[in-house]
């Protein structure tokens, strides 16, 4: 049990070490810049104000529970979990940083997507649904590529490999989508 005290005092002495003495930050021109906070939705002057309130918020609230659980001078009322901030996980940025990252890597398919949106609102105002700009549209097979493919199943359970690749060459000749896998 000591061994893990004395690692835990260890690892939080690090820790404080790390940021405590941190003046870079401290003392930057513009202290929201540093990368603890580039993530952050609610770095603003509002916000800000709240974050330093939250200690007469706090210091009040606890008088409020004092007096009703304590001292049972006031009943006891509901409500408690009421916040003044908003909380953010990891996941939360994880998932806003994935979105950027679609976002940039992705401008032509997006760009297609929008065009592809203006053209569903302006055919059907009865669809209520979204196309999905990550999923691939479904390739139709043509008339004339069913009739080639037809010739597969004319022939018997075993196709051999010469028979695929003649299909193939036809079926590229047709459309360049083709490939064997397909």
């Amino acid at each position: 049990k000591i061994k893990a005290v004395q690692s835990e005092r260890d690892r939080l002495s690090m820790l404080l070490a790390e940021y405590v003495d941190d003046i870079v930050l401290s003392q930057n021109s513009h202290p929201t810049t540093h990368h603890l906070f580039e993530e952050a939705p609610e770095i603003n002057e509002e916000s800000v104000k709240n974050i330093l309130s939250f200690y007469e918020t706090g210091k009040l609230r606890f008088q409020e529970v004092l007096a009703e659980d304590v001292y049972k001078t006031k009943p006891r009322t509901s409500k408690r979990r009421t916040r003044n901030i908003n909380r953010y996980t990891y996941t939360y940025f994880e998932s806003i940083r994935k979105q950027k990252r679609r976002q940039i890597g992705n401008p032509i398919q997006e760009s297609i997507v929008q065009q592809n949106t203006l053209i569903s609102q302006q055919t059907s105002s009865l669809s209520s649904s979204t196309t999905n700009p990550y999923k691939r549209p479904c390739r139709t097979t043509t008339e004339p590529e069913k009739t080639i493919l037809a010739q597969l199943f004319e022939l018997e359970d075993t196709v051999s490999e010469n028979e695929i690749q003649k299909v193939l060459s036809e079926l590229l000749t047709v459309s360049p989508d083709w490939t064997k896998e397909r």
